[in-house]
């Protein structure tokens, strides 16, 4: 049975495992990985800055949007979508920069999440123009189990040594959707689909599967497992004000952290919550910001945005523990927006 309960500072002590979005040693220099796109001559390129310093994924022919980035070991795995000849979007994993095509139909493709384990690539998406929801193994194409003859969608994916567990979404009509999670090819539906459930991120830990949401223009914590079911925890953000989350991590002492944006006054105002408690996090933000990412390194909070300045240009910011740091990721000529950031 589902229950919605208000988020207590506490909630989360129930996690205990660690997840891969963070890690907890903060002993040797790390690198830190921030995927986005510049757009210039209305074109997207795909890139990857590791300490600062740009990569072309894409080849900047064809518009490109990156979704998701993973790294293993001195392996960096990029997924998103490029347009082929006739501007049709194309799911594809970028390796290193060398791209593999995904898409297994007609029409619009994607791919939306990644994750990698003992050699094993995990991408998800959809094909056909959201008609199937996707799982690339290796790969190799599997569809998903779903009865839904409406629009779907895989959203995200996480797992650990003998799990997989997928996020999704089945869009019944333009303002109303219903989240699911597939855990081991199994289906749980999070929401009832009376309102839009957007799958933000899912994560595994200490035996359940955690989904973050966008739900009824508020941020709630899904928590699942085969066992007990579903049960949605709303993060208390500001009253009648639209709340977007974006982002979250758990960290294996039981810290969770979330990120995303309020709409306050027609500006994207964002916001950081540890264990359900509003933190002053961003101190210098001058105009709309939408945080998108989050990454804890031990005692460090790491997270991506995207700033639109006061003279139209979107710029890539990252701060360290709520300082923006000064690299080179941003051009007051190009838009750049950026996706996801990894310390490793």
């Amino acid at each position: 049975m589902k229950k919605i309960i208000l988020f207590p500072a506490l909630v989360f002590a129930l996690f205990s495992c660690s997840t891969d979005n963070t890690s907890e040693e903060s002993e040797q220099p790390k690198n830190v990985y921030v995927l986005g796109y510049e757009k210039e001559s209305g074109i997207n390129t795909l890139k990857v800055w590791k300490n600062g310093v740009s990569s072309n994924i894409s080849d900047g022919i064809k518009t490109a949007l990156p979704r998701d980035l993973f790294v293993d070991g001195d392996n960096v795995y990029v997924v998103g979508c490029q347009d082929d000849a006739s501007g049709i979007r194309q799911a594809a994993l970028w390796k290193n920069g060398v791209k593999t095509a995904l898409s297994n139909g007609t029409g619009q493709n994607y791919a939306n999440g990644i994750f990698v384990q003992n050699n094993q690539v995990n991408v998800v998406g959809s094909i056909n123009g959201f008609q199937e929801a996707s799982h690339w193994l290796n790969g190799n194409y599997n569809t998903l189990p779903i009865t839904s003859t409406f629009s779907k969608t895989a959203d995200k994916v996480h797992g650990d040594a003998n799990n997989i567990c997928i996020a999704g979404e089945i869009i019944e009509s333009g303002s109303k959707s219903k989240a699911v999670v597939w855990i081991n090819n199994s289906l749980f539906n999070l929401t009832d689909g009376t309102t839009r459930a957007i799958p933000q991120r899912v994560l595994m830990s200490g035996g359940f599967v955690y989904t973050l949401l966008y739900l009824n223009n508020k941020a709630v914590i899904a928590k699942t497992n085969s066992t007990s079911g579903t049960t949605l925890v709303e993060l208390m953000t500001q009253n009648g004000v639209d709340a977007h989350p974006t982002d979250f991590a758990i960290t294996s002492s039981g810290d969770t952290y979330v990120v995303g944006y309020e709409v306050i006054n027609g500006f994207d105002t964002p916001f950081l919550f540890k264990n359900g408690m509003r933190q002053n996090y961003f101190t210098t933000v001058p105009t709309s910001v939408i945080p998108t990412s989050i990454y804890i390194d031990g005692q460090d909070v790491y997270v991506s945005g995207t700033e639109e300045t006061v003279s139209g240009v979107d710029l890539i910011r990252v701060w360290k523990n709520g300082q923006n740091q000064n690299v080179n990721l941003s051009s007051s000529a190009q838009d750049r927006h950026v996706t996801r950031i990894i310390v490793k």
